[in-house]
């Protein structure tokens, strides 16, 4: 028969074995500290703000460790100087996750917080604030006008890009043509499949869809500006 110390034995050799094994981030932790391009438009809260302080401050990764270890800034890394207008989403310790429109389609990472001021913007936004041509340098492209009976919506967006933009061998393709709902600073378009939710801040147009609005990998989930 086994003694209650054999069993004690074997419990605190299992305990070293569980300690030895290093953690690993869950898939919900790792899509919590997520700051990448394609994903900035599905965080949840936004604000504006302008990068201050002297020098570059670079975009760095989000990979498991960062943005505080120093492998988080590859060669290469994009960057921003003071002055330049940027959304804040997420923060992770001592930084925040920014987005900074370019012609590239932006760029997104986290800065120190240290190198960012919070700039003011509208609340509530009136109606007229909502008209007009916004695109993420084109793909996707909207436009919202006012109608009799409310606000109306068209866009597009393909993938990889616009019909003459690359040598895929086709073009992916997705459409919105309808009523657009505004209740302050969001909107809502609904055909009874694809879902996009807007929300309009500062210069920037935010979407998010519901992956249902257009041929495979074509989304209207992204930061836009004024395309007039």
């Amino acid at each position: 028969m086994w003694r209650i110390s054999t069993f004690r034995q074997i419990a605190t050799c299992l305990a070293a074995v569980l300690v030895a094994v290093p953690a690993v981030a869950s898939a919900e932790d790792l899509d919590a500290m997520s700051c990448r391009n394609g994903g900035f438009a599905g965080h949840e809260t936004f604000q504006t703000a302008k990068i201050i302080g002297e020098g570059r401050a670079f975009l760095l990764e989000d990979m498991d460790g960062c943005p505080e270890a120093e492998s988080c800034r590859q060669a290469g890394s994009p960057y921003l100087v003071s002055g330049d207008a940027v959304l804040v989403s997420r923060l992770r310790l001592d930084h925040a996750c920014v987005y900074f429109p370019n012609k590239t389609g932006g760029s997104a990472g986290y800065v120190p917080l240290s190198r960012l001021r919070i700039t003011g913007h509208d609340t509530v936004a009136t109606a007229e604030k909502w008209l007009g041509k916004w695109s993420n340098y084109n793909n996707p492209a909207i436009a919202i006008t006012r109608r009799n009976d409310g606000f109306h919506v068209t866009g597009d967006a393909f993938w990889p890009g616009r019909p003459g933009t690359h040598d895929y061998p086709s073009t992916n393709i997705g459409e919105l043509n309808g009523r657009l709902r505004i209740f302050g600073n969001r909107a809502r378009y609904n055909d009874g499949y694809c879902i996009v939710n807007f929300f309009l801040i500062g210069d920037f147009l935010i979407a998010s869809d519901n992956f249902q609005c257009g041929g495979m990998n074509v989304r209207f989930r992204d930061v836009m500006t004024r395309a007039d």
